[in-house]
């Protein structure tokens, strides 16, 4: 790799569960890698939120087992991937939504999220619930994706005043709608 070739940069993992599975690209040239959850450590039986218990009239949809991650509609969980991983500096990780799983309302809740390049640390998935049905995540389900950036950082500069630009200061929406 020439320093100027960033086609495939280096990026070490270090799969922590029996389960686990390195990112993997589905297809050449795709540019977000595919991540998979690992078996949940919560106990199932265990309140989701105050009030609301897996066992609940209102969740019909029972065929959920050790392991699975259970959404109610509208919450947010941290879904494990088994994995740490190491980036060079001046690089980022971002964690998206996958498509497939935005149809069925699981969302990356804070995407893109942001593995930095210092971090090393589990890496999990902050999945949020967004239908109003309950949402089973299975273990080896693909859950999100990791997108590689560069990621240099700002050097930012106190001054007095900036340029004009045609635009000024207008905010959203100021450029208009066509």
């Amino acid at each position: 790799m020439t320093s100027h070739d960033f086609s495939k940069v280096p990026v070490r993992i270090v799969l922590t569960h029996e389960a686990a599975q390195c990112p993997a690209y589905a297809k050449e040239g795709d540019a977000g890698a595919d991540v998979y959850a690992v078996p949940s450590q919560v106990d199932m039986g265990a309140e989701l939120n105050p009030g609301i218990s897996l066992f609940d009239e209102k969740f019909v949809q029972r065929e959920f087992e050790y392991g699975d991650y259970v959404l109610a509609p509208g919450q947010t969980v941290l879904v494990d991937l088994g994995l740490k991983m190491a980036l060079k500096d001046g690089w980022e990780m971002q964690v998206r939504s996958r498509s497939g799983m935005a149809l069925r309302g699981l969302v990356v809740a804070n995407a893109p999220g942001t593995i930095d390049s210092g971090y090393r640390g589990a890496c999990m998935v902050l999945m949020r619930n967004e239908s109003d049905q309950w949402r089973i995540v299975k273990p080896g389900t693909r859950v999100a994706q990791f997108v590689l950036k560069r990621a240099p950082q700002a050097h930012f500069l106190l001054v007095d005043s900036l340029d004009e630009t045609d635009r000024g200061s207008g905010g959203f929406g100021s450029t208009g709608t066509k």
